[in-house]
Order: C-alpha cells, then sequence, then structure tokens
C-alpha cells in the first residue's frame, strides 16, 4: 500500500491555519492514514471553524476517491486544534554550530549523531525534488526523512503532535534534533541548513501504522436491500405479459437447480414481443439460482423480462404483477401487498475475521482466486495449517511458496462436486476450522443459446460443492466458511446467464446459513483488475462483517451519474435526477430528428449513429463511427470483430439511440452499417407508413448485401440472380402464372415465347 506521510498532513494543517488568522498547532492528531490509489487520485477537504472570539480554530482533513466526486462518503484523517494565541511553548534550540559539540556520530553513519538521550540528523531533498521546496512550508517529504531518525520509518507513522510552530518556509535541507518526552514520544527543533529556525513541536508520538492503513476504500464494498416503491395504478391483469412461475420441485437441492433453471430457461427462449414475467419464491434456494439467469437475460434484452420474488408459492393477484410491470422496476420483491425493489448501498466498515491458529484451513480450488485467498490467509491471517483441495491434486509451485513461509500445507486430489469423495476427505481432517470456496468455471453464451450439458458444467463446480461443503460441515466449530461468489450473480452480466445462476446460488446458501446461525459469506468479486490492490483488506472486511453477502466492486459513478438513466440498483448510490438539456428542452427524438429530411440525407444521419455505436462498442478511439476508418459503412460486421455478446451490445445501444426494439439477430439479419441504417430508417419510418412490400425489399436488399460481401460460390450466385430476375418479371406483369388450366388452351408459340421470358431471353 502507498501511503501518504504523516507529514502531509501536517502540512495542509499549517497552511490552512496561517490562511485564517491560526497559524500555530496546539494539538493534531492523525486518525486513518491517508491510502493513494495505484491510478487516479484523491479528492482533499481539509475544513477549518474559526471562533474569532477566543482565537481558537478546528481543522478536520477528510478524503474520497475521486472516482466518485460527489460521493457523500468522506474518510476522516486528521482533527486539529489551531490558535493565534501565543501559547506555542516550544522554544528553539540553536543548530548553527553542526555537527553539534559534544554529539557522536550514530552507527558509523555520517548523518545521524547522537548526544546522550538527543538524537541530531542532517537531511536533504533528492535533486530531483529541490526545486520543489520552495512550494511547501516544509516540504513533507523532508520533515519524513527527519522523523526516520528518531523511529523506524517502515512501521511508524507520527500519530499525533502538540506545541507545533512553523518559523519559516522553503528550506531544501534540515538539521534536526530530537529530545525525548516520553514513551515513543520526542520534541523537535528543525533548522534550514544555516541554523535558521523551520519548525518546531512540543512533541511528535511515534506509533506503529494502524492496520487498517491501506484498508477499503469506502465505495468499494456494497450490500443489497429492498426498499419500497410507488405501487402504480392499474385495471385489471398484466396486458402482453407472459407469467413463468418456478415450481417447487422436490429432488436433491443440486437436481433442483438444474431442473427449474432449465424450465426459466426455456421460457427466456421463446419468441414474442410480450414481457416475461418470472416469478420466483423467496427462501428456495433452487430459484436463487433463476434470479441469476433472469439478471443475465436481462442484460442481453432489456425491458423484456421482469423478475419477481414473492413469499408464498404462488402470486394469484393479478393486479399486483400488472402494477410490479408498470413500475418500470427490473426486479421486485412482494411482501404483503408491497412493491420492494433491490439497491445496492455501502457496508460499513468491519473488524477482519479470526483465524484459529491451531486448526486447518481448507481451501477449495487453486485457480486464480484460491492462490490469492491461499497467499492471503497464511502471510496475513496467521494461518498455520491449509488443505488445499482441486481436481488434480497437483499445486507445486503454491505449495512451496507457502511452506518457505513457514505454513504446513496438503494438495488433496478430490472433486468437492463428488459427496462421497468430500465425505471421505472431509473424515481425515479431525481439526477443520475453516472453509474457503474458490473453484468455479466460466462458459460464456447467451441465454439463448445455453444448453443442458453447459448449463451442468458450470453449476457442478459452485452449486454442487457448496451444497457438500455446507452439509458435510455441519458438524464442524467453523470460525469461517466463506464462498468466493460473482458479481454476475448480482448485477447479471451479457452473455454469462449459466455463471449468474451458478453465483447468485451461491449468494443465497451463504444468506440461508447466516439465517441458521452459521458463519457464512459470499463475496462477489466484481472485475478483479482494479480490485486487486485492495483485495486482501476488502477479504478480510467480508468476512469480519455483518452481511452474509457482499458485493466488491470498484465502480465508475461519475459515468453512471453521467449517463441518461442510472440502473434501478445504483439509485441509492446515484440519484436518478432528470438530465437537464441546453435550455431545459428535451432532446429531439431520431425520428423527428430525420423527418421532412431528403431520403439520401436521412440515411447518412442514421449512419453516423450506427457507425458510432460500432465504434463505441468496438472500442475505436474516440467512439466516432464517422471519424473512424476501420468502421466502414459497408464492411460486413463479421469483419469488424463482432461476436454474439458485441452484436446484443450494439442491438442494446441502438435501441437506447432510437426507442426501437430490435431483434438480437439485427447485426446477422442486416450485416453492414449500411443495411442497419436502411432499417432503421425504415422501422423509425419518418415520411409515414411504409408499405409491407418496401420493408421486405429493404431485408431483401440488406441480406442480399451481405451475402455478395461474403463472396458466395458460383452456383448459389446463379440461383439467387435467377429467381431475382424471375421475381422482377412477375412483379411487372411480364410472365403469366404457370398454372395448369393456362397451360392447357396455350398454343405452341406461346409455351415457347413463356419459356424464353422465363430464361431472359429477348
Amino acid at each position: 500500500m502507498v501511503l501518504a506521510p504523516g507529514t502531509l498532513l501536517l502540512e495542509l494543517v499549517l497552511r490552512a491555519g496561517e490562511e485564517v488568522g491560526c497559524p500555530d498547532v496546539t494539538e493534531l492528531t492523525l486518525h486513518t492514514p491517508m491510502t493513494l490509489p495505484d491510478t487516479g487520485s484523491v479528492q482533499v477537504q481539509v475544513a477549518v471553524t474559526n471562533d474569532s472570539d477566543s482565537g481558537k480554530c478546528t481543522a478536520t482533513i477528510h478524503t474520497r476517491p475521486d472516482i466518485d466526486p460527489e460521493s457523500p462518503v468522506w474518510t476522516l484523517h486528521a482533527t486539529a486544534a489551531l490558535t493565534a494565541a501565543d501559547d506555542v511553548t516550544a522554544g528553539t534550540v540553536d543548530l548553527t554550530a553542526w555537527p553539534p559539540p559534544g554529539a557522536q556520530p550514530a552507527d558509523g553513519t555520517e548523518t545521524v549523531w547522537r548526544r546522550g538521550d538527543e538524537i541530531f540528523a542532517e537531511v536533504t531533498l533528492p535533486a530531483e525534488q529541490d526545486a520543489g521546496a520552495t512550494r511547501y512550508g516544509i516540504h513533507p517529504a523532508l520533515l519524513d526523512l527527519a522523523l526516520d531518525a528518531a523511529g523506524d520509518a517502515a512501521r511508524r507513522w507520527p500519530a499525533s503532535w502538540t506545541g507545533v510552530r512553523w518559523h519559516s518556509a522553503g528550506a531544501a535541507g534540515l538539521r534536526v534534533r530530537f529530545a525525548p518526552a516520553g514513551a515513543d514520544t520526542f520534541s523537535l527543533h528543525a533548522a534550514d541548513e544555516a541554523g535558521n529556525p523551520v519548525l518546531t513541536a512540543a512533541s511528535v508520538a511515534l506509533r506503529p501504522i494502524p492496520a487498517e492503513a491501506g484498508g477499503t476504500p469506502a465505495d468499494v464494498l456494497f450490500r443489497l436491500h429492498l426498499v419500497p416503491v410507488p405501487v402504480p395504478g392499474v385495471n385489471g391483469g398484466p396486458g402482453g405479459v407472459r407469467v413463468h412461475r418456478c415450481d417447487t420441485v422436490d429432488e436433491p437441492l443440486p437436481s433442483a437447480v438444474r431442473t427449474v433453471t432449465m424450465q426459466a430457461l426455456a421460457a427466456l427462449t421463446v419468441t414474442g414481443a410480450e414481457t416475461l414475467v418470472v416469478v420466483t419464491r423467496a427462501g428456495d434456494l433452487a430459484h436463487a439460482a433463476v434470479r441469476g439467469l433472469v439478471r443475465s437475460a436481462q442484460a442481453e434484452q432489456p425491458g423484456r423480462f421482469v423478475l419477481v420474488e414473492t413469499e408464498t408459492e404462488t402470486v394469484d393477484d393479478d393486479a399486483l404483477l400488472a402494477a410490479a410491470v408498470a413500475s418500470g422496476e427490473p426486479e421486485l420483491a412482494i411482501r404483503d401487498g408491497a412493491l420492494l425493489a433491490p439497491r445496492l448501498t455501502r457496508v460499513a466498515s468491519a473488524p477482519a475475521a479470526p483465524v484459529e491458529p491451531g486448526g486447518t484451513v481448507m481451501v477449495v480450488g487453486t485457480g486464480a482466486m484460491g492462490r490469492f485467498v491461499a497467499r492471503h490467509l497464511v502471510v496475513a491471517r496467521g494461518a498455520h495449517r491449509l488443505l488445499l483441495v482441486n481436481r488434480s491434486g497437483l499445486a507445486d509451485e503454491l505449495v512451496a511458496e507457502l511452506t518457505g513461509l513457514g505454513a504446513e500445507v496438503t494438495v488433496a486430489a478430490c472433486d468437492a462436486a463428488d459427496r462421497i469423495a468430500l465425505a471421505a476427505l472431509l473424515d481425515s481432517v479431525p481439526a477443520l476450522t475453516g472453509v474457503v470456496h474458490c473453484a468455479g468455471l466460466v462458459a460464456d453464451g447467451l441465454v439463448g443459446s445455453i444448453t443442458a450439458d453447459q448449463l451442468d458444467a458450470v453449476l457442478r463446480p459452485k452449486v454442487d460443492a457448496a451444497v457438500n461443503l455446507d452439509e458435510l460441515t455441519r458438524d464442524r466449530e467453523l470460525s469461517l466458511f466463506l464462498l468466493c461468489s460473482s458479481a454476475t450473480g448480482v448485477f447479471g452480466n451479457a452473455g454469462q446467464g449459466a455463471f449468474g445462476a451458478a453465483n447468485a446460488f451461491l449468494d443465497a446458501l451463504a444468506v440461508r446459513r447466516r439465517e441458521a446461525g452459521r458463519p457464512a459469506v459470499a463475496l462477489a468479486w466484481g472485475p478483479w483488475e482494479p480490485l486487486a490492490a485492495d483485495a486482501p483488506a476488502l477479504f478480510d472486511r467480508a468476512a469480519g462483517g455483518a452481511d452474509a453477502l457482499v458485493v466488491a466492486w470498484r465502480p465508475d459513478l461519475a459515468a453512471v451519474r453521467a449517463a441518461d438513466q442510472v440502473p434501478p440498483l445504483l439509485r441509492e448510490l446515484v440519484p436518478n435526477r432528470s438530465r437537464r438539456r441546453a435550455n431545459g428542452v428535451a432532446p429531439v427524438s431520431l425520428a423527428r430528428r430525420i423527418a421532412g429530411r431528403p431520403a439520401a440525407e436521412q440515411l447518412k444521419i442514421l449512419l453516423d449513429v450506427v457507425r458510432g455505436q460500432v465504434a463505441a462498442v468496438l472500442g475505436h478511439t474516440g467512439g466516432n463511427g464517422s471519424s473512424s476508418p476501420a468502421v466502414g459503412a459497408d464492411r460486413p460486421f463479421k469483419e469488424l470483430g463482432f461476436d454474439s455478446l458485441t452484436a446484443v451490445e450494439l442491438r442494446n445501444r441502438l435501441n437506447a439511440s432510437t426507442g426501437l426494439q430490435l431483434p438480437a439477430t439485427l447485426v446477422f439479419t442486416y450485416p453492414t452499417a449500411t443495411a442497419v441504417a436502411r432499417h432503421l430508417r425504415a422501422e423509425l419510418n419518418p415520411d409515414g407508413d411504409v408499405p409491407p412490400v418496401l420493408r421486405e425489399l429493404d431485408r431483401l436488399e440488406n441480406v442480399t448485401a451481405g451475402q455478395a460481401a461474403e463472396q458466395p460460390d458460383d452456383e448459389t450466385r446463379r440461383l439467387v440472380t435467377q429467381r431475382l430476375e424471375a421475381l422482377l418479371r412477375r412483379w411487372r406483369g411480364d410472365v403469366a402464372e404457370l398454372e395448369p388450366a393456362a397451360l392447357d388452351s396455350a398454343s405452341a408459340e406461346d409455351v415457347f415465347a413463356l419459356i424464353d421470358r422465363s430464361l431472359g431471353r429477348p
């Protein structure tokens, strides 16, 4: 962890005090070290309250990460009492004679000397920082170097200061004298390289860096809770809606998960324009997997699905379901006739959970997450004995690493999803005190393409293993039972329906264990790279917290706030304020924007929109298709690198841009940007009703353009050409229907003429 030096906080307080006429620090207390992120920055707030009658002030220093510049959550780092009165009593010490008379070099150095209990040190800024010294009262890095002489800089920081007076500014080098003023506490006198006073302090206390230093940023850990939403007034049942009610299945839990999930999958893949309401029951663990599946389906096809959770077996009140659909919320819980919606909120700070030093902690899975957990348990949590479980029984490098750190490590070849094998392994571990489940498998694919085999492959290492670990350890005195989950189960990711189902099950299982009085936490990790630096602290805070489900996620809330719509799940983090436009005017719809313009201009506008969205999906610089040569108007999407996931993302973006409900197969039916633009023009219909035959011709033109770009073989080209020519002659009325009755009365000359025209001969 990179910590800002404690001397930086002193500099901030001194500078603020000077600004308001309270230049001396009576007392400064540092509460929490300031952590600097690997990327980005932090916002710093220094607030001073000035009591003009007493001549005293108070000051506080807070920070928050710059990724959420409007977050109400600030971290307090320091409080200070300042004064304008001349009551700071630390007098100056004459340091013009150097080295000080009678002082002896300490430990053979030429920069630190001792004289009895006194310590003297000489420090200078590195050459590259020398020029910046004049920007500060006293450069924090320079004062931090001086404090190194009085304490172990790697393990101590200046936790409190008293009686601090700033005499002169801009020194690039210091002569410093420390004298004992208590346990690990010293008075400090600092002068410049000529002996002129720079800073004095009656005392500075050096303390061990707090354990929470570099701890969890306030906006990284989240929990889910339900909030009431208004019940819209509706008449009768939901119109244009299908309802799928998940069954309660009397089967072993892993089997029940597969059964109800496959049933829901079948309902989700039925084509049609109506909204599908999927009804699940609270407390049914199999239904929890369905909720994870539906959340991914909602990400793939926004607005098509509504997820409703009830406390009873079924919901017979059609009006209540209609209200749920009319609410606009993608997910709701029905409780006593009220509608509640899930929201993310920040998790309060919590102490780290203990690890029993004499017991064994089992880590299931030795992939990237399993390796991280194993190292952390040994290095930071004091675990002495680890049992690593994977299907191969191989983890030689990890074992060597952990053994070198002093841990006793065993590797067992066992499929935790195999109940008999896992039971036998657990029987051989008499002193099991902790379980961390890290195994898993990701198999991407849109909801409509998931097969039973694919679903089983993803569920088995997550669901089956978790069920076995839960049931087979209920008679053990565990202090830790942690399930490494994924935020996919909470948010729903396009193309990860099976993975979302598996992780949503883990989240519900942790809640069930907590309700039964057993330890459990599901830690749902978001994208790993932004969290990696904080991962150890996140693990500890989640494991020791009060919540059964904790989401570790580093959001870009500033970007969310800038969007036109805030996802419902984030509305407590970012209020869903109406977006103001220039002069308060709402944005003009795309259909109105192109209405009345010439057809060629309409197509150009729509083509720019399509190319811009294509560029954004593919990550081209600038996100502007019209200026990106990589997004050619007639270049097939396949050549641009589209797959099923990017196809869905483009469809979703165009739905948002146009207000249309376009099919997920859009880029396959209309395989170029030009083809999509023509289809959008037909759907937006800016010039009034378009005859159906023209819509079909647009579709045919787009399909044939795509086929031509892929260079079909000669036989296919000949057959298509022949069919199109025959269609054109039929439309013109040049060719009579080849009905038997017509042929019976036709002359030989008429028949030969008909054949010639059909073959395109003059």
